[in-house]
């Protein structure tokens, strides 16, 4: 059973038992959640970093492997994307499952090549997601996905924003584009002030009409020490 506040627990998410990393502090403004295109988050040093500084800023955060160490590997290109949605969904849902987690805005902040199966997870997704972050990916997600999905934030390498041949279309024009530093820690540190700085504008609680999957209610699993 969940329990409240609590900070850096092991969680056990849905029945694939996915492994993920919960900071809760205390009055939390949201609950971000990490995915990472490799599907190991947990983690990584980048997401882990940003992820202290939200903490910080007084969001939750949730850091999850959405593969175990054998299935990146076994897993085919051709299907990896859509195995990839289809997790990140499950988390999604998961957390709508738990109470604690439910009545909190949520936000995904995705790393790497992971925009359009973030995207298609947050849209097939029976939860709300507030707003949506992308931490330096490689090229922007399909239009159409942007035109249906919640507000996006792109977090670009320094010097690396795109004179995107598609921005006259509104939705193009209502991403958010921010230029990072180009060292280190500076460059993370800043990436999670302006992520935090973004989704900070949008403090509201989960709407009502969010409720946890029939097949998965009551608490979703046991917290591990």
């Amino acid at each position: 059973m969940l329990r409240m506040p609590f900070a850096s627990q092991h969680v056990s998410i849905g029945a694939r038992e996915l492994q993920g990393f919960l900071d809760y502090p205390e009055d939390p403004q949201g609950l971000v959640l990490f995915v990472h295109e490799h599907g190991c988050g947990r983690h990584n040093p980048d997401d882990n970093q940003i992820a202290t500084t939200l903490h910080k800023l007084g969001f939750a955060t949730l850091l999850v492997d959405l593969f175990g160490p054998k299935e990146q590997h076994e897993l085919v290109p051709a299907s990896r994307e859509a195995e990839l949605s289809t997790r990140i969904c499950e988390v999604i849902d998961w957390t709508a499952s738990a109470p604690a987690l439910n009545g909190l805005a949520l936000h995904c902040v995705g790393s790497g090549n992971i925009a359009e199966p973030l995207l298609r997870a947050v849209l097939a997704s029976g939860r709300t997601v507030s707003r949506v972050a992308l931490f330096a990916p490689p090229r922007d997600p399909d239009v159409r996905l942007i035109g249906q999905a919640p507000p996006m934030l792109i977090l670009h390498r320094c010097g690396d924003i795109p004179a995107d041949q598609r921005s006259a279309d509104p939705a193009v024009k209502s991403i958010t584009r921010v230029s990072l530093d180009p060292l280190g820690e500076a460059r993370l540190e800043g990436a999670g002030r302006h992520i935090g700085e973004w989704i900070g504008c949008d403090r509201r609680t989960a709407p009502a009409q969010d409720r946890p999957p029939q097949d998965q209610a009551g608490p979703p699993a046991a917290l591990v020490s």
